[in-house]
């Protein structure tokens, strides 16, 4: 059966990933979708771009840094893309430091999450800072950012107003969260 090709009520469309039946209208007259079969193809379209890259969420005395980007108003993890041979481990390392000036004791990964895995292969690790050292901050030129610093809570507290929008951001922070009060359960 090709695209498009008749099966009773049902046409069958293929997206090259997915694989689903469209019934042209209900009853009253909506267009409507069934999917009947899901598949994944091992194979990815050539459209899309692997990428790797981490966050850093630097936690010291219950508060958190993050950088604020004023032109397009969002709130995110320090952090960036891998360089050649590096580990996420490391990338984050060199990104907090060179974004934010502190370098950690000690990095625990958070998890590595996949961004938009519907339709790229990009891949961040999320990493907690801690045992931190202040220095200095040092900026790649295209580079303008704000570094806040601020109570853990009141991070959260944006997420749940919907003020801090970035996918990773919310669940670096969340994780967070959850890893410390862990941790001085265990203190």
């Amino acid at each position: 059966m090709t695209q498009g090709e008749s099966q009773g009520l049902f046409s069958k469309i293929d997206f090259g990933r997915h694989l689903c039946y469209d019934a042209d209208k209900n009853v009253k007259g909506e267009r409507t979708v069934k999917v009947l079969d899901l598949y994944i193809s091992k194979r990815q379209p050539e459209q899309v771009r692997v990428r790797e890259a981490c966050r850093g969420i630097v936690v010291r005395d219950r508060m958190v840094l993050l950088s604020y980007e004023g032109n397009t108003d969002q709130w995110f993890l320090p952090g960036g893309g891998l360089e050649e041979g590096e580990s996420l481990e490391e990338c984050c390392i060199r990104e907090l430091a060179e974004e934010t000036g502190y370098t950690a004791g000690r990095m625990t990964l958070l998890t590595s999450l996949l961004t938009t895995p519907a339709f790229c292969t990009e891949k961040i690790g999320i990493y907690l800072a801690q045992g931190l050292t202040e220095g200095d901050m040092h900026l790649d030129e295209d580079e303008f950012l704000g570094v806040v610093r601020m109570p853990l809570s009141e991070a959260i507290a944006m997420v749940m107003r919907g003020e801090i929008r970035d996918g990773k951001t919310i669940c670096g922070l969340l994780m967070a969260k959850e890893v410390i009060a862990r941790q001085k359960e265990q203190a």
